[in-house]
């Protein structure tokens, strides 16, 4: 079920509708799987996919720490699917352009580490999860009460 939400969560909305009628089983990601693959499985339409997943992610120019943690969350779930099939790699040079999204982390980063702009996408998640973590969400809802 957490693979098939996964995937579910990563599909634009009109692919999306391919699967939504099929249960939350092991049956039912297998058929999606084979719905997706028979309809979709060309590679030049999986590189296209992967390629507007970090494209989609919002600009965050403020310290608004819920945005940065959401972001963090689809990013982590886009680097996790490109983790599984091993085409991370092919990606990499989609971070600094990603980084760009995310000035406030991008100035934490560019201070903290030398090598920043070789920084490829498996670095970014891992920067993005431990920023999150000392900036969480309860301590910005508190400063604010």
């Amino acid at each position: 079920m957490t693979k098939f939400s996964y995937l579910r969560e990563l599909l634009d909305h009109r692919v999306r509708k391919t699967t939504e009628d099929l249960p939350y089983t092991a049956e039912g990601y297998n058929q999606a799987v084979s719905i997706l693959k028979d309809r979709f499985g060309k590679e030049s339409e999986k590189v296209n996919a992967y390629v507007k997943e970090p494209l989609k992610l919002p600009y965050a120019p403020m310290t608004n720490v819920l945005e940065i943690h959401e972001f963090h969350e689809k990013l982590s779930c886009w680097v996790q699917s490109l983790e599984s099939p091993k085409q991370l790699h092919t990606f990499n040079g989609m971070a600094a352009m990603t980084l760009e999204k995310l000035p406030v982390v991008r100035e934490d980063l560019v201070r903290n580490d030398q090598e920043w702009e070789t920084c490829g996408l498996a670095k970014l998640t891992k920067v993005l999860k431990l920023w999150t973590s000392r900036n969480t969400i309860q301590a910005e809802f508190s400063k604010h009460s």
